[in-house]
């Protein structure tokens, strides 16, 4: 066992990570896009430049 028991442990990854541009790759949001052909809905991670007319979301914890 450590000494230091009341350092923080090493960081983990929580889901919660800012998403990357699907086209740039710069800090962005979750977009929600519906196929009109289909209507089913479609998740991107876009920058805010890249969705600009697309609605942002906020994904539940659950979906990484």
């Amino acid at each position: 066992m450590p000494e230091h028991q009341h350092e923080q442990p090493p960081a983990r990854p929580t889901g919660k990570e800012r998403p990357r541009c699907e086209i740039c790759g710069r800090p962005g949001h979750f977009y929600q896009e519906q196929d009109v052909a289909t209507g089913s809905l479609h998740i991107h991670a876009f920058c805010h430049e890249h969705g600009a007319g697309l609605t942002p979301v906020a994904l539940p914890e659950h979906l990484e």
